[in-house]
């Protein structure tokens, strides 16, 4: 942004050297940049929770397939066969 939010601070004293948009631009800068942190950490939640439960539930239906003698796989291969080409 180029313009002030709030004129105000346009004639305001500071002891730094930044214009006051510069000080505008520097402080969205600075507060856009501590949000991603959060935002990325919570990114990395979602996606090892999302992974571990597709893990547990590969290993559910392996013992599922197991136990059953891949009953679901020759069922759904036999209503392949029985398609017409």
């Amino acid at each position: 942004m180029t313009t002030l939010v709030v004129q105000t601070f346009a004639h305001s004293s500071r002891t730094w050297h930044l214009s006051p948009v510069g000080d505008q631009q520097l402080g969205g800068s600075l507060a856009w940049g501590f949000t991603e942190l959060p935002n990325l950490a919570v990114v990395l939640i979602v996606t090892t929770t999302w992974a571990r439960a597709s893990a547990r539930e590969a290993r559910r239906h392996d013992r599922s397939e197991d136990r059953s003698g891949e009953a679901d796989r020759r069922a759904y291969n036999e209503w392949l066969s029985s398609m017409p080409q």
